[in-house]
């Protein structure tokens, strides 16, 4: 792995407690969230890595590994940033994460190559999508807040990492509601589908 490469950390270890079911295996279409997540990123020619942890052994049966890199928090219930920073213990030296959760499965691909394409140009920026003056996900981390990021309170998550280092932050403008759409409850998931026609 190079290491002026991007990649993308997709977090799928939670519980889905208030869906009932695991999220990454949500039907989205012919896909799923995860499944939907993982063409996204290789139509973006982005390696990618998966942190798993409820229900591990059923989502690592339902999809082609080949391509992608998996690693198990074996604490999941220490929340979000506590898979984050199992997948930082094991990447290999990049220029950046594009940081997503599995619950923004609706992100489009321009969407990416958007912020791809500014961290080209600026490196040193965490980067967020902006839709409708509403701030969503996935958010770009450049390598230099990797150390921030493995220390961070894990009750404050990686959002505390964007905050305290405002001045560093940027966000670009996307036509992209899937940024903000965050799918945690059965009411949520079937009005997207509704929404989307899924």
């Amino acid at each position: 792995m190079l290491q002026n490469e991007i990649v993308a950390v997709v977090l799928a270890a939670g519980e889905s407690s208030r869906m009932g079911f695991p999220k990454p295996l949500l039907p989205l279409g012919s896909s799923t969230f995860l499944g939907r997540l993982l063409n996204l990123y290789d139509a973006v020619g982005i390696t990618v890595w998966v942190v798993l942890g409820h229900r591990q052994q059923e989502i690592l049966s339902r999809f082609n590994w080949e391509r992608v890199h998996t690693t198990i928090n074996p604490a999941p219930s220490r929340g979000q940033l506590s898979s984050l920073q199992v997948a930082l213990a094991e990447i290999p030296p990049v220029s950046a994460i594009i940081l997503h959760p599995v619950d923004y499965p609706m992100v489009q691909l321009d969407t990416v190559r958007a912020l791809v394409s500014f961290h080209r140009r600026v490196p040193h920026c965490i980067v967020l999508p902006r839709c409708e003056g509403r701030r969503g996900h996935p958010v770009l981390f450049p390598a230099r807040f990797f150390p921030d990021l493995r220390h961070a309170p894990l009750e404050k998550g990686a959002r505390s990492v964007v905050h305290s280092n405002a001045a560093s932050v940027h966000l670009i403008d996307v036509a992209d509601p899937g940024v903000y759409l965050d799918i945690d409850t059965t009411d949520q998931y079937q009005e997207l589908r509704r929404k989307y026609q899924l």
